[in-house]
């Protein structure tokens, strides 16, 4: 799998995620949760926490709300809880990214809560934290890839169509 997914598109996963971690931080998505899974999918697991270590301690250092090591511990819990859906979720699909993305951000909103509840329960904070937040950190992750897949698929047609060509004998 590791094939699959470069390591500089890694890098620029993260380095947008950086960005709008840093920038956008008035709209809270889990801007590292892309780069992450797909690290999941690159990388060993053990490599894999790491990376989600250093993520979460750019994002404990950008919130001086939560103590340090908060997010770190939490991203780690979560990829470990995502780690065995690797086997049923091929990163070739489109949709893999932005259900993982959704999966992620409910498992990190839910054990946010389990440490810290900041108000009472209602029914609106359910929704807007357990359904649309995370549906929001899935169209962000499907936007993102989406460049890589129409980029991918469309240079896999084209090759194709050119090696076909030449096969038939035209140049």
């Amino acid at each position: 799998m590791a094939a699959v997914f470069s390591k500089y598109k890694l890098l620029l996963y993260f380095i947008v995620a950086i960005i709008g971690s840093a920038y956008f931080n008035h709209f809270p998505l889990f801007y590292f949760a892309p780069p992450l899974l797909l690290a999941l999918y690159s990388y060993p697991l053990s490599r894999s926490l790491w990376i989600a270590l250093a993520s979460g301690l750019w994002i404990d250092l950008l919130s001086g709300g939560s103590p340090l090591g908060f997010y770190p511990t939490l991203y780690i819990l979560s990829l470990m809880a995502i780690y065995p859906l690797k086997k049923y979720f091929f990163l070739e699909k489109w949709t893999t990214l932005p259900l993982l993305t959704f999966l992620f951000s409910l498992l990190v909103t839910s054990l946010h809560t389990c440490f810290t509840t900041p108000y009472p329960i209602s029914l609106d904070w359910l929704v807007t934290d357990f359904l649309l937040m995370p549906l929001a950190d899935a169209v962000y992750a499907f936007t993102i890839s989406l460049p890589g897949f129409l980029f991918k698929s469309n240079t896999r047609e084209h090759f194709q169509a050119r090696s076909y060509s030449k096969s038939r004998g035209h140049s």
